[in-house]
């Protein structure tokens, strides 16, 4: 397959450098931040470079856009793989369209394997424009991702009101193909909802989407809305029509709750934030003071003040929920 690379590089002028470079298919591989560091070196043989002004490098990939990418200034030379950059700007496609956009202080770009290292201040911006602040990010060329093992700070778009999902969190991984991003380790976020309430999850990971915004919190997740106390395996973000607020929140695999005097337990839980309703499905059973309420779904409004049991039952050792 052939790919066309255009460089353009202005010296006392511009100067205009066209390179045809012959690749094979690329292969499926696990995406890998360490692979990805190995092809890229920072050293370089100052003697034997040349500098060069106002760089603009295009990639294409199977006829589509890959990235394009633009620097200040470059230093590298013929005889080197690798060419480094400054003051770096990198729009990585997805059909066509900027799926992401990352911009550096430095960077290096391997001309063989087509990866890329952006270094120093790195702010990567999704289409739908959640931010992402990182010491540095690797883009793996084979497998079409952007991998940083650093500390990551995450604003999410404002909803209507204006506010916005922060979030910190140790190492991402983002697969451009389906507009996934991975926070993946100590993950903590915190929001104010609609209704004014302020709330805050911490997860073991989280995952977003650049097309919309959807979010998952997996991993001995916490959730506290003021007073009120959430714990399961996985917590998922629903909005509202046109992703305007967070109209819900769903937990699943297995629920427990706390709020003032009542405590909670069941299979999975619905969250609407704007009415401050819950509702338990799933064997729920909701315990206040020395009394417990058994039903097939329970609702508890007004942020667990008032409890309403849908369809009453008996306790029966079967339907304990562990």
């Amino acid at each position: 397959m052939k790919q066309w690379f255009v460089l353009f590089l202005s010296i006392s002028g511009i100067l205009v450098i066209m390179f045809e470079i012959i690749f094979g298919m690329p292969t499926d591989l696990e995406a890998s931040f360490s692979g990805a560091q190995d092809n890229l070196n920072l050293s370089f043989d100052q003697k034997a470079s040349q500098k060069m002004q106002g760089i603009h490098l295009v990639e294409a990939r199977e006829g589509d856009r890959d990235w394009e990418l633009f620097a200040e200034s470059a230093v590298g030379s013929q005889d080197q793989a690798n060419w480094k950059l400054n003051k770096v700007r990198v729009q990585f496609y997805k059909k066509s369209k900027a799926e992401f956009t990352v911009t550096g202080n430095s960077g290096v770009i391997d001309s063989e394997s087509k990866n890329i290292k952006i270094i120093g201040n790195v702010k990567t911006v999704s289409f739908n424009q959640y931010t992402f602040l990182t010491s540095s990010m690797i883009y793996s060329s084979i497998n079409r991702t952007l991998v940083s093992p650093d500390k990551v700070i995450m604003m999410g778009p404002p909803d209507v009101k204006g506010t916005s999902l922060e979030l910190t969190g140790l190492g991402m991984i983002t697969t451009i193909a389906d507009s996934k991003i991975l926070i993946q380790k100590n993950v903590f976020a915190k929001k104010d909802l609609v209704n004014g309430r302020k709330m805050n999850i911490k997860s073991q990971s989280a995952v977003f989407n650049s097309q919309n915004k959807e979010a998952q919190f997996s991993g001995q997740v916490v959730l506290n809305v003021d007073q009120m106390n959430l714990e399961g395996p996985e917590v998922f973000f629903d909005y509202g029509s046109g992703d305007e607020w967070l109209k819900s929140l769903r937990v699943k695999g297995g629920v427990r709750l706390s709020y003032e005097d009542k405590t909670a337990r069941s299979e999975g839980l619905i969250y609407e934030t704007a009415d401050d309703k819950l509702l338990l499905t799933g064997h729920p059973v909701v315990k206040q003071n020395e009394d417990e309420l058994f039903g097939e779904q329970i609702l508890l409004l007004e942020g667990g003040n008032k409890v309403k049991v849908i369809k009453p039952k008996m306790k029966l050792k079967e339907d304990s929920y562990r």
